[in-house]
């Protein structure tokens, strides 16, 4: 892969030898390795305790995440190492698409759960159409940085960008078609709890039944929202940041890294350590009626 290495620190404006364009913050470097680690060993404790393995997602995002904070840690201390450099890049631009699968599953258990007559899908089809979609990104993604870190030219690093580009921008495809059906099974819950259209007819257990669903699960939907919100805003900055290439002003700034990315996505995995899906979510195959909320 060919970097320009000689560079300006735009923050500094002194000439800086540097793949990134800055020297990563070590203090910075450290602080999330230890957030992203404590955050996933409560998700193993988690997982282990309700043992609902579709979970391990969140682990596996988390993973991902330390992986490329400790290739930036390493970073610090030798802000030309291309091993650190690549690897930091190519897992916290992938380690989010776990996140974006875990809450795909959470979606179609709650609509197997709630009611399938709730979603225009059937549960099953949020899990199998929604991952694949995301492994194509996630293969995008890695064909792409694999091509770029392996360039010998400017031409064939650029194809490798867009390559890895255009797994994002089909990852965000994605969740923009699953947002809209998502604001559909909400709107059908909510027609459902006050017997409006197509729900109009339904009986006065149904209603109730439904109703209690809904109170049960409504944390866990308002934490679906601000994680679609979280990763949407993420998507948005990496979709941005790889349309400049590796010498545009975004990809060259910590600051936007950090606030656009690291936060953003430290958020949304400690967003489901207290949210836990497995808390709202039953195991068992009875009505919503059937099931009252579980505590922690």
């Amino acid at each position: 892969m060919k970097f320009k290495y000689q560079r300006t620190d735009r923050q500094t404006a002194m000439p800086i030898a540097s793949i990134y364009g800055y020297i990563p913050t070590q203090w910075v470097a450290i602080l999330f390795i230890v957030l992203f680690s404590l955050s996933t060993l409560v998700h193993i404790g988690q997982l282990g305790y309700y043992r609902k393995w579709a979970f391990i997602l969140f682990i596996l995002g988390g993973i991902g995440e330390i992986i490329g904070w400790v290739g930036r840690y390493y970073s610090h201390s030798n802000a030309m190492n291309k091993d650190a450099f690549l690897t930091q890049i190519v897992t916290l631009i992938m380690a989010p698409a776990f996140y974006q699968a875990a809450i795909y599953v959470i979606l179609g258990y709650i609509v197997k759960q709630g009611g399938s007559q709730h979603s225009r899908l059937k549960p099953l089809q949020y899990s199998i159409i929604f991952l694949i979609c995301d492994l194509l990104s996630l293969i995008l993604q890695a064909i792409g940085g694999s091509i770029a870190s392996s360039a010998k030219d400017d031409a064939t690093q650029k194809k490798g960008s867009q390559i890895m580009l255009g797994g994002v921008v089909f990852q965000m495809f994605c969740m923009c078609i699953f947002i809209v059906l998502s604001l559909e099974v909400a709107w059908r819950f909510h027609c459902a709890t006050h017997a409006k259209g197509r729900f109009s007819k339904i009986s006065p257990n149904e209603r109730q039944e439904t109703t209690q669903f809904v109170s049960r699960v409504f944390p866990l939907a308002i934490a679906l929202v601000i994680g679609c919100v979280l990763l949407f805003v993420r998507g948005i900055y990496r979709v941005v940041e790889l349309s400049e290439g590796w010498d545009g002003p975004i990809i060259t700034n910590e600051n936007y890294f950090i606030a656009l990315d690291a936060i953003l996505m430290i958020l949304t995995q400690v967003l489901f350590n207290i949210i836990y899906p497995s808390r709202y979510l039953v195991s068992s195959k009875t009505s919503p009626a059937d099931n009252q909320p579980q505590t922690a």
